[in-house]
């Protein structure tokens, strides 16, 4: 049974397949920046960003992280007077 409202939402999808292309990629970009460092040692701060970045970007794939994050950030503003107690909550 459907509920007609005025509610907007976002709905975000994820494609089959999305984590092995992001592992791919992940890959081939560690070994450009090993590669430039290889070159250029004073670059080598690059593999230490490229991990950092790596694991946030795995987190991405995961919507659970994404969703308690948001709760967070939510909890956030109504500490900080942003929100107030009637504004939309969502599970």
């Amino acid at each position: 049974e459907f509920v007609e409202t005025e509610l907007e939402v976002a709905v975000k999808v994820q494609h089959e397949g999305i984590e092995a292309i992001m592992r791919s990629d992940i890959v081939a970009f560690s070994r450009i920046v090993r590669f430039i460092a290889w070159l250029n040692p004073r670059l080598e701060i690059a593999n230490a960003l490229l991990k950092a970045w790596e694991k946030e970007m795995l987190k991405e794939l995961d919507f659970r992280v994404e969703a308690e994050n948001l709760h967070r950030v939510r909890a956030n503003m109504r500490k900080a007077g942003l929100l107030v107690d009637n504004d939309l909550d969502y599970a």
